[in-house]
């Protein structure tokens, strides 16, 4: 038996101010200015296969079984929040205080499991075989296996001019996420009055990969910001993989001959 799962999330998501206002008309804003970006994309994938063979007979017996899972998810996109090419207040109409936050808190748990088990018994040469496969593939960041496609967290102020009586902050945090849990168990048992064998054979493989882009800046060739308050920037990233791959595989033979 075999079980299949693939999943993909693409999140474009920004907030922003872009080619807004002039030096002549500016942006006014009576109060605080806040531009948040704040993505929490989630896959939960959960794939088992389960296969069982028993075969009995008063001749040879042989048993067969097979047991396959694999799951394969995506996470790509952006979180920015930004002010460009914009102004926003000026000397006699300042903004108050000036946030631009941007957060990545994207999150895959995937579980696979694959389990067989084969018994045979009979009277001459019996033989029973199980196998049995698991396989995760989890990427936040890329678009395929071999391609890396960074999620954007971005919070910055480009080319604008900005003022404001308060603090200005710029906070960029990502904290992506993979728990990968990924087993397989295969059991063959084979029993005969003549020659008997049991075979099993498990095996698991996982890949987990992230990639991300955290900045928190101002930039541009064309700035002026003013900020009675102070400026605060701050970039932060906390990704972590948890990954735990387990394989079992049994085999018995009972025989009144010849065992293996």
């Amino acid at each position: 038996m075999m079980r299949r799962h693939f999943g993909a999330d693409r999140s474009n998501l920004e907030a922003f101010i872009k080619n807004s206002g002039s030096t002549a008309n500016p942006i006014i804003v009576n109060g605080d200015l806040s531009i948040a970006a704040d993505s929490s994309a989630t896959i939960t994938a959960n794939s088992a296969a389960s296969a069982i063979g028993v075969s009995v007979s008063t001749s040879s017996s042989p048993s067969f079984s097979g047991g396959g899972a694999t799951a394969t998810n995506y996470i790509t996109g952006k979180a920015n929040a930004y002010i460009e090419g914009s102004t926003v207040g000026n000397a006699s109409n300042k903004v108050d205080s000036v946030t631009l936050q941007a957060d990545n808190q994207s999150t895959i748990t995937a579980k696979v499991k694959a389990s067989a088990v084969s018994v045979g018994v009979g009277t001459g040469t019996t033989a029973a075989f199980a196998n049995g496969f698991s396989l995760a593939n989890n990427y936040i960041g890329w678009s395929d296996s071999s391609t890396k496609s960074p999620l954007e967290v971005l919070a910055y102020i480009a080319d604008s001019n900005v003022s404001s009586s308060g603090l200005m902050t710029l906070l960029a945090n990502s904290n992506s996420q993979i728990d990968a849990t990924v087993a397989a168990t295969t059991v063959a048992v084979g029993a005969s009055t003549g020659s008997a064998a049991g075979l099993s054979g498990a095996g698991v493989t996982t890949t987990n990969k992230v990639a991300t882009l955290v900045k928190a800046y101002i930039g541009g060739t064309n700035n002026s910001i003013n900020a009675d308050g102070g400026i605060t920037i701050s970039a932060a990233n906390t990704s972590k993989i948890t990954a735990d791959a387990q394989a079992a595989a049994v085999g018995a033979s009972l025989a009144g001959s010849t065992g293996g």
